[in-house]
C-alpha cells in the first residue's frame, strides 16, 4: 500500500500494524504442496477421494497467514475478521458482535464450500495466545489437507466442522454481501475507488466524510447521481 491508501483508510478509522518483521517466519512455515506425489513423498496429509481445485502453484499463501494474528489482539474480546472484497449490509457489525455466545471462541461460515471446507472470509474470533502458537505450529508442521494453500487449509484443522456449532453461523450473526466484486453485485465500491488505485479519488478520501465517500466511491456505481 501507498501512504496515500493508507492515509485513506486511518482517515476512516482503520488501525494500521506493521507486520513486516514476521514475514519471514511465515515464509518459513509455509509449505504448499501441489501434487499428490508430493505430499506422499513428504508424508503430508492428503486425501486421495478428494477432487481438489487448487490456485495454481500459488507461493504467496504465506500471506494469508497474516489473519492468525487476530489472535494476539488480546486489548479485545472479539476480533471480527473480514476480506476486503466483503461488504456488511443491514446492521453494523459491531451491533451483531454483541450478540456473540459468550461460550464460543471461534464462528466461521458454516454454509460449507464444495470440498467440505468453511470459508475463511469473514470470521469472528476470541483473542488466545495459546490458540496463535497452535496455528503457527499446525502450519509449520503440515498438520492439515492442503486444499487452497493457504490459512483456509490450517483453520479448518485447527477447527473441524464436527466441533463447530450449527448455531453458531457468521452469516446469520452478522449480514454481508459475501463478494463485493462479484458480477452483478451493487457493491462494487472496492473496484471502482481504490482497486483502480486513482490518484486523484485517493487524493479526494484522504480527507472525505462518510457522504462525499458514498458519493465519490457507491452512488456514481449505482447510478443514483450524475457523473
Amino acid at each position: 500500500l501507498t501512504n496515500l491508501e493508507l492515509d485513506v483508510l486511518r482517515h476512516f478509522g482503520f488501525v494500521i500494524e506493521n507486520h513486516e518483521a514476521e514475514i519471514k517466519l511465515l515464509q518459513d512455515i509455509y509449505h504448499p504442496v501441489y501434487s499428490s506425489a508430493q505430499a506422499h513423498a513428504e508424508r503430508r496429509w492428503w486425501d486421495e477421494n478428494l477432487d481438489v481445485v487448487r490456485f495454481g502453484n500459488r507461493s504467496d499463501g504465506w500471506a494469508t497467514y497474516l489473519k492468525f494474528f487476530a489472535w494476539k489482539a488480546k486489548a479485545f474480546d472479539i476480533v471480527l475478521h473480514a476480506d476486503l472484497d466483503l461488504c456488511f449490509w443491514a446492521r453494523s457489525p459491531e451491533l451483531a458482535l454483541q450478540e456473540f455466545p459468550r461460550e464460543v471462541t471461534f464462528m466461521s461460515k458454516m454454509h460449507f464450500e464444495e470440498f467440505g471446507q468453511f470459508n475463511s472470509a469473514l470470521f469472528a474470533i476470541r483473542p488466545s495466545k495459546k490458540t496463535f502458537d497452535e496455528l503457527l505450529q499446525r502450519a509449520r508442521d503440515g498438520h492439515y489437507y492442503p486444499m487452497t494453500n493457504c490459512e483456509q487449509d490450517v483453520l479448518n484443522a485447527q477447527f473441524p466442522r464436527q466441533v463447530l456449532s450449527p448455531s453458531n453461523d457468521i452469516n446469520s450473526l452478522v449480514p454481508h454481501e459475501h463478494w463485493c466484486s462479484r458480477r452483478g453485485s451493487p457493491w462494487i465500491l472496492a473496484e471502482n475507488c481504490l482497486r483502480k488505485n486513482d490518484p486523484q479519488i485517493l487524493f479526494k478520501l484522504r480527507g472525505a466524510s462518510c457522504n462525499h465517500f458514498w458519493d465519490a466511491c457507491v452512488s456514481r456505481r449505482l447510478g443514483y447521481v450524475d457523473p
